[in-house]
């Protein structure tokens, strides 16, 4: 009966949702199989029984699905379009570059197959053209961003143009490989992550060329190349013209019969924003970041004579931060994502789960739980009596700010903050979190370090907790604030990050000058403190990568499932097949997916 219950909890769709995303075929059949015979009588549990004769021709299983729900021609999720890039393919100890076909999922196709559909529920739901007038409306029109930016040359642009959000990371796939994926989705969208992104395309990073003499044989410009291609399309609102190598469309082809034609009533995209982490725009996009000494593409600071490190409120490089006239005049990247049209400096953005909640929220919790621990504030006479009275002590704060077991962490050991083998020689940081993990237990830290305070006033307990509540009040700001932040919500958010900057500024001086390794200033502080001139014109919650994390888990999941006797170089193929499948059944048949939005890397 145990099976019984567990499909009772399922619905049919949802199971045929799994034959792409999750399991295969014949086990589903067997599942159904076990749940009748114990006494299950339900008509979806019958029909999933029945399939291929009751399991005797269990590979007829498959096929048999699909004819049913999901027939090629009435997909939701458009045709892949197939063309050929180098790749690097691995025999044994040899290794060359071949030019392999590749599977992508274009912009513009995927505005044409989703509105074709004609499900006005679901073509608002993910690019919510309806509300195109109203971001407009809200959105100040001082925007650096907008500065001779090609947009506001779009005729009635605050009523076509729906701004979109670019993402990419990588995730890994197998053990000793990743998979770099690529996605879009609206700003506006109302959908759940799990319905609104918009897959592009996936490249194994062990099938990645890198050859930056000739451009012709680098995988992710040759990438890239197809993107940008389609997006400029995008952004003037038609379908494009020709293939992306200018040769004309096959003859009777839907991509034919489209070429030249606007886009869903006249609406184009936009690229508003472009969100990964800061390894992925330093690595991928070649933007200034942590490795450069010139470490920040908004401003000069650098590892030297203009440090990052400086929390003044007249810091040098807050005097000289780049305005838009200086954006334009120098790209932040040579990269030929600038070619997208309406691509400026300010699109890169200052992505608030890397930065923030495994940024400065994370130094500044692995700092309050290490003085706990080894700066004897915690009661016990050894660092395991204090490391456990610590635990239940964050426990019992957990239950007191009524805050859910699910953004909770399960556990915490030294080891997520500092090296118990030589706690004085490395920084504190909260490690081995997921970032919402971290979000959630600030407050509960910031309570701690309140009644260290109480139990041990001094400068130093003083300055802990001012900092924690800027950090705590910045939050707040950018939770309660819209995707518009009103003029006090601008002031707000403002003076709560530049309370924290300065405070874990005097707390990190103070510790240099003992010469103790805490309270360390790493880059993504630099970064934060340049989020309120992107929060005065667009919350930077609203372009967080939480969602674009959780697209690329479950992109790596599916290209995990299709490594079964194929090649790393030819997934791309499995994996546009699957994804068609299962996203168009999320999509048109609502199958629920037990999934929330996910923080891994």
């Amino acid at each position: 009966m145990i099976i019984a219950c567990l499909l009772l909890s399922l619905n049919h769709l949802h199971c045929v949702y799994d034959l792409f995303f999750d399991c295969k075929a014949p086990t589903l059949q067997e599942i159904a199989h076990a749940a009748q015979l114990s006494g299950l009588n339900n008509e979806d549990i019958a029909y999933l029984a029945s399939l291929g004769t009751f399991g005797r021709h269990a590979s007829n299983i498959s096929k048999t699905l699909i004819d049913k729900y999901c027939k090629s021609d009435e997909l939701v999720v458009p045709q892949p379009y197939v063309t050929r890039v180098p790749m690097l393919v691995r025999r044994g100890n040899t290794e060359k570059v071949v030019l392999a076909d590749h599977h992508f999922f274009l912009p513009t196709d995927w505005v044409a197959s989703i509105t074709q559909f004609n499900d006005s529920a679901v073509i608002n739901q993910v690019f919510n053209f309806d509300k195109v007038k109203d971001f407009w409306n809200d959105h100040d029109s001082e925007d650096p961003k907008l500065y001779k930016n090609p947009v506001t040359q779009i005729k009635d642009f605050k009523r076509t143009v729906n701004p979109m959000l670019l993402h990419g990371d990588g995730g890994q796939f197998q053990r000793r490989d990743s998979l770099n994926v690529i996605s879009l989705h609206s700003v506006l969208s109302s959908f759940s992550t799990a319905f609104k992104f918009l897959f592009l395309t996936a490249m194994p990073k062990k099938c990645t060329n890198v050859d930056k003499r000739n451009n012709e044989n680098d995988t992710m410009y040759a990438i890239w190349r197809i993107l940008v291609w389609n997006l400029e399309a995008a952004f003037r609102g038609v379908h494009p013209e020709t293939q992306h190598t200018g040769e004309p469309w096959p003859a009777n082809s839907n991509r034919a019969r489209m070429a030249g034609k606007p886009l869903f009533h006249g609406y184009k995209l936009w690229v508003f924003g472009i969100n990964p982490d800061l390894e992925y725009l330093q690595n991928q996009f070649g933007l200034k970041c942590q490795s450069f000494n010139e470490c920040c593409w908004m401003c000069p600071a650098n590892k030297s004579d203009i440090p990052f490190t400086d929390a003044a409120p007249f810091a040098e490089w807050r005097k000289r931060t780049y305005n838009a006239k200086q954006n334009r005049a120098q790209p932040a990247t040579d990269h030929i994502i600038m070619q997208i049209p309406g691509v400026v400096n300010e699109t890169f953005c200052i992505e608030a789960l890397h930065t923030n909640e495994l940024g400065i929220t994370s130094h500044y919790i692995g700092n309050v739980l290490w003085d706990q621990v080894y700066q004897k504030y915690g009661a016990g006479k050894t660092v395991s009596e204090r490391m456990s009275n610590l635990w239940n002590l964050v426990m019992q704060t957990y239950s007191d700010l009524g805050i859910s077991s699910s953004n909770r962490l399960g556990k915490l050991t030294l080891e997520m903050f500092s090296d118990p083998s030589r706690p004085h020689q490395d920084y504190p940081c909260l490690s081995q979190s997921k970032a919402r993990q971290a979000r959630y237990l600030l407050p509960v830290v910031v309570k701690i370090s309140e009644a260290n305070m109480q139990e041990n006033p001094c400068t130093y307990t003083a300055l802990c907790v001012q900092a924690g509540k800027a950090l705590l009040n910045m939050y707040n700001v950018m939770d309660t604030a819209g995707m518009h932040p009103k003029p006090l919500e601008r002031i707000n958010f403002r003076e709560a990050v530049d309370i924290f900057q300065m405070n874990y500024g005097r707390l990190a001086a103070e510790s240099q000058r003992k010469e103790e390794k805490k309270w360390n200033v790493v880059n993504k502080f630099h970064y934060s403190a340049h989020s309120p001139d992107y929060f005065d014109f667009f919350n930077i919650r609203f372009c967080s990568a939480y969602g674009g994390e959780t697209e690329v888990g479950l992109v790596c999941a599916l290209g995990h499932r299709c490594l079964d006797g194929t090649p790393p170089h030819k997934i791309s193929s499995k994996l546009a097949y699957k994804y068609r499948l299962g996203q168009h059944l999320r999509l048109v048949h609502n199958a629920e997916v037990a999934f929330e939005e996910s923080d891994d890397d």
